[in-house]
């Protein structure tokens, strides 16, 4: 038998419960009512009958005193004169002038009381009626303003990577020859989002470019008020918190989208914290699509400490705001729809540099054989400073947009520093030899970065992390992470302060070749702060192995030659403005190059809803796979003409035939006694290249080391595998 219990516990209400009978009781005999004070207090209909009451008391009780006077010539004691007297005196105070200066005292002062009493009583009752009519406009002002915008780009939401969002669209407008808006929804106050892009862009006009509008990016009726159904683009920022909590809300935002009652048929891009949120968003709404760009940033960041020349190729290329760009255009946009391979469309560009061809429906393929033929469906990957300078179908509109903006081009610091020999030395043998890297803070994604330093560093390698978290902590933490169980990499914990300077001389700063400075998990929510730990401990560092501290016995001066590159992570945009003033001075941190995160989270984010392939082509570019890399190789090793080796120096254009020859494509050159990567799409107008320098190439000579390093992760001895698979198929949009 199955006794009452068990009822209970699978959620059946027992038969003798009273809410049976409670069913059966009907409407309740206990009503509620207004209490008078109440309605009268509490309502505003209430209040205007209440007043309306107030008035006639005092009106009668007026006529009443007046009855008491003697009067006067004009106003008699009669009840009917005595009332219009009240009244007068109550609803125009000016009508005591009309008293004689010989009129009775008492007649005087009962006037001056009235006059006031119905002074204050207008008072009180305009108010009301000011307010109620305020409060009308306010309300028809929320229902009913909108922005009316056509082909705008649309951001929902802000963040402390907002601005930096908003300086890559408008570079990026303006390298395009693009002329559009920006349209702003978030829920911030009007006044302080537009007082924060005043501090940041202090010499752009920005108000016919950027348009705010407070509200909620999940209603459909504020997504309404800006024209969401007629944007050229719609684009969901991931905001601070959570990972778990902030895709949930990206996810919202995406919903919200798809509800509305006019579908937008514009792409719609979302960034993501966990790459497995993109599916769902790719199902709520066919045009949208969920962007997941921090890996890619990581090894960006990693590539800036290990393979210096390399990561600040990257820099350049992922962001809007400085350098060269890579813009996929047909042969047609490009000005020559006659050409039939790549090498001849190569020939044909003065001002590009063609590193890879898109086919249709498929992925792009990068350092193509300048033999290839090209379909006539076929696009180019095309390195160029800007659009115009390969398109001519976009210079007139280019100039017409640049001629109604008094300046577009955004001023930020520059990502890359300049590299010193060892740097380049560096960036050529990073995986050959056993490589001791230092990682100051513990991020909340610290398993992405062993991930990657262990796809760049031999094996044996030692990573020695510094932060405030037990030892103890950190470990359950990584073992918690599936692809790092069988990691090659020697990990080693140091727990301490990370701007304490004894406790930073106590790592083997000497013997590092990178030391990498990341905001630490527990500051991640705080930017300012984060920046404010990280700075200092880059700047103790920097000073240590400066030899500042050599008088107190602390640390010994490390030579420039053997000295470790310092990365720098830098989060706040108030941060970045005070770099940028300490690089106007020429002092920006002396050996420290800062990572501007923001920058180039937002710059490779941006490029989604333009240049899909790109992006594809960027983050298929920093993966370990067969599609093709960037690397740092010796000019020398290009040459093997005895007569040109003996030229001291060579043409770029001889240069990049000489790379081309061998496979590879020649994009930039670092010069032999070290300096900044130099991108050159302009080949025949670049100095010549020294025998000595080092250039910057797309190659797939890496395709078989990278093919053992991925057995090894994805072997099933292993537990790494399908945990990294699942995570390197998932970096993509489905989309191409």
């Amino acid at each position: 038998a199955i006794t009452p219990r068990i009822f209970s516990e699978q959620g059946v209400v027992d038969v003798k419960s009273k809410l049976h009978f409670a069913a059966d009781l009907g409407p309740s005999h206990d009503r509620a009512r207004w209490n008078p004070i109440d309605w009268l207090l509490g309502t505003k209909k209430g209040q205007f009958v209440g007043l309306f009451l107030v008035a006639i008391l005092i009106n009668v009780f007026g006529a009443l005193i007046w009855m008491t006077t003697e009067g006067n010539e004009i106003y008699d004691t009669s009840w009917w004169s005595s009332l219009w007297f009240s009244w007068g005196m109550f609803f125009d105070p000016g009508t005591q002038m009309g008293f004689a200066p010989g009129e009775p005292h008492t007649d005087k002062l009962v006037a001056v009381t009235f006059s006031i009493t119905g002074f204050l009583y207008n008072l009180v009752f305009l108010g009301l009626i000011v307010e109620t009519v305020r409060n009308l406009l306010e309300h028809w002002r929320k229902s009913r303003s909108r922005i009316v915008a056509n082909d705008h780009t649309l951001i929902l939401g802000w963040s402390r990577r907002s601005l930096f969002l908003i300086a890559q669209l408008l570079q990026s407008m303006e390298n395009r020859g693009v002329d559009s808006e920006l349209v702003i929804l978030a829920e911030e106050d009007e006044y302080s989002v537009k007082q924060e892009l005043k501090r940041q862009f202090p010499d752009m006009d920005l108000g016919s470019r950027v348009r705010f509008r407070s509200g909620s990016p999940t209603e459909c009726d504020d997504l309404m008020h800006v024209s969401a159904y007629s944007a050229r683009e719609i684009i969901i920022l991931s905001q601070p918190g959570s990972q778990w909590e902030v895709d949930l809300d990206t996810v919202r935002g995406v919903i919200s989208v798809a509800a509305l009652p006019k579908q937008p048929k514009c792409p719609v891009i979302a960034e993501v914290r966990a790459p497995e949120t993109s599916h769902a968003i790719r199902h709520v709404l066919e045009t949208a699509e969920g962007i997941y760009v921090k890996h890619a940033v990581r090894r960006v960041l990693c590539l800036t400490a290990i393979q210096p020349a390399v990561g600040d190729t990257f820099q350049t290329l992922m962001s809007w705001l400085e350098g060269c760009e890579i813009y996929v255009k047909s042969r047609e946009d490009l000005g020559v729809p006659q050409v039939t391979t790549v090498g001849q469309a190569q020939e044909a560009l003065d001002k590009g540099i063609i590193v890879g061809v898109r086919p249709q429906d498929h992925h792009c393929i990068m350092a193509p054989p300048a033999s290839r033929e090209l379909e006539p469906t076929d696009k180019l990957l095309v390195i160029a400073d800007s659009l115009t300078d390969i398109c001519f179908s976009a210079s007139s509109t280019f100039a017409i947009s640049k001629a109604l903006r008094s300046k577009s081009c955004v001023d930020v610091p520059s990502n890359t520093k300049a590299l010193s020999v060892a740097d380049v030395s560096r960036s050529v043998d990073a995986m050959s030899n056993q490589r001791i890297v230092i990682i100051v803070g513990w991020p909340n994604d610290i398993d992405d970065v062993l991930i990657v330093l262990e796809d760049y560093l031999a094996p044996g390698s030692e990573v020695h992390i510094l932060a405030l978290m037990s030892e103890a902590e950190r470990k359950s933490r990584l073992d918690r992470s599936r692809v790092l169980r069988n990691t090659q990499l020697t990990i080693r914990h140091v727990e301490g302060n990370i701007t304490n300077v004894y406790t930073l001389a106590e790592l083997p700063l000497d013997k590092a070749c990178a030391v990498l400075v990341l905001a630490d998990d527990a500051l991640d929510e705080h930017p300012r702060k984060a920046d404010s730990a990280s700075l200092q401990a880059a700047i103790n560092i920097d000073s240590l192995l400066k030899g500042h501290y050599e008088d107190q016995m602390i640390f010994k001066k490390v030579e420039d030659s053997a000295r470790p590159r310092i990365v720098c992570e830098i989060l706040s945009a108030d941060t970045e403005r005070a770099l940028k003033f300490r690089a106007d001075s020429n002092d920006n941190g002396a050996g420290i190059q800062f990572f501007h995160s923001g920058v180039m989270e937002t710059g490779l984010f941006t490029m989604a809803p333009s240049q899909l392939p790109v992006f594809n082509a960027m983050v298929m570019m920093l993966r370990p796979n067969d599609y093709g890399d960037l690397m740092t190789l010796p000019m020398a090793s290009y040459i093997n003409d005895p007569g040109l080796a003996a030229r001291p120096e060579l043409p770029l254009i001889e240069c990049f035939d000489l790379v081309r020859k061998a496979g590879d494509i020649l994009i930039g050159v670092v010069p032999e006694r070290g300096g900044s990567v130099t991108i050159n799409p302009c080949r025949r107008e670049a100095p010549p290249v020294a025998q000595g320098s080092h250039v910057v190439v797309v190659s797939k000579r890496m395709v078989k080391m990278w093919s053992q390093k991925l057995m090894l992760r994805r072997s099933p001895s292993s537990p790494m595998a399908g945990a990294s698979a699942a995570r390197e198929r998932s970096q993509l949009p489905s989309s191409i």
